[in-house]
């Protein structure tokens, strides 16, 4: 696996003056098509909001807006980071503010991306095998996962700011075994969101075996989180679409997840049980569609990410604050992934 890293500064290779053309030639979406559709001041955590979007994969963005919509940063993704011939599986798909105002993203199946506030590319490290989620840990290393992976492959890695490996795991050790090893769906586990938990464990999310698991620094897993978290055949489990998404570690030890085939957000003890927290559109009579996210906010409010929009709900369920993009196709293009930024510079969900 060949990692190349690219760092502090804007270099030649990605052309500077090709990023600024871009930069002023391509604002395709702009501020009238990110529509306020509710907007409770007195329920709401105030804030700004960053997310990705994809809605139109030939101009994919990264924007950050207020409460009421208005654009106060975007950074339009250069045309020459992506490869020709682009697909769904070639879209932006996570983003983190960082503490020293960058902003970290993953393009799937091309790299990682660390870019300024002026737009520039400061950090980067190209791996045609990332996807859907990249964190920046406290140590300045980067944890990202390679999604699409066959089994005997590295699903999660940890590199560090020379781009060196410095962990990784491939999920041989405990799941190498029937069930799991014959299953297949857009590579073997279809890993899609990883964790650096306080305790220095990992919290891996692996979409195909609608599990959520921690893992130890030398590679075991010691505890599963299992949706739907009723008891079941594991056998039956696996057969069902369930598919765990961006799952977030609560403080008082639940995971709040969003199950994006069954069209839910759930949060439950990570040591197993019913939910204590569940939540889906009334009598499902609307669908969230493509529902990837779901970041709880200091306020006891969650705000969710699907294909085309971003709400923020109460604990029962009361729409306070949502944010829709106008003229979304009915192609599977969407909003991935989103961060709340509280005046202070608190950053919550990522």
């Amino acid at each position: 696996m060949a990692l190349k890293r690219i760092t502090d500064q804007v270099i030649a290779g990605l052309g500077l003056g090709f990023l600024v053309a871009f930069s002023a030639i391509y604002a395709a979406r702009s501020e009238e098509n990110y529509q306020i559709k509710v907007h409770e001041t007195a329920s709401v955590f105030a804030g700004t909001t960053l997310f990705v979007d994809k809605t139109d994969l030939e101009y994919q963005k990264i924007v950050e807006v207020d409460m009421e919509g208005r654009i106060l940063w975007s950074y339009d993704v250069p045309q020459n980071l992506f490869p020709s011939g682009r697909t769904q599986q070639n879209g932006v798909s996570d983003i983190e503010r960082l503490a020293n105002g960058n902003t970290l993203f993953n393009i799937q199946l091309v790299g990682n991306f660390e870019v300024n506030p002026k737009g520039e590319i400061v950090w980067h490290i190209d791996d045609d095998r990332a996807s859907h989620d990249v964190d920046r840990l406290p140590n300045g290393n980067t944890l990202y996962v390679r999604g699409w992976e066959d089994k005997g492959d590295l699903h999660v890695i940890e590199i560090d700011r020379s781009g060196k490996m410095v962990w990784s795991w491939d999920g041989l050790a405990h799941y190498d075994r029937r069930p799991y090893a014959g299953i297949e769906d857009q590579g073997w586990m279809h890993v899609n969101s990883v964790t650096r938990l306080a305790n220095n464990n990992t919290m891996i999310s692996i979409r195909n075996f609608n599990t959520v698991a921690e893992v130890t620094p030398d590679g075991n897993v010691i505890n599963e989180t299992l949706f739907p978290p009723k008891p079941m055949p594991l056998k039956k489990r696996l057969g069902l679409r369930a598919h765990p998404h961006d799952p977030e570690y609560q403080q008082n030890g639940n995971i709040l997840v969003a199950l994006t085939g069954a069209n839910k957000l759930l949060e439950v003890p990570s040591a197993g049980g019913p939910p204590v927290w569940k939540w889906e559109h009334p009598n499902g009579k609307r669908p969230v569609a493509s529902m990837r996210d779901a970041n709880r906010l200091p306020n006891g409010n969650t705000l969710i990410v699907e294909r085309d929009a971003i709400t923020e709900i109460t604990p029962q369920g009361k729409t306070v604050w949502q944010l829709r993009v106008a003229n979304v196709s009915k192609k599977p293009t969407f909003l991935f992934k989103a961060q709340r930024i509280s005046p202070d510079g608190r950053v919550f969900g990522g």
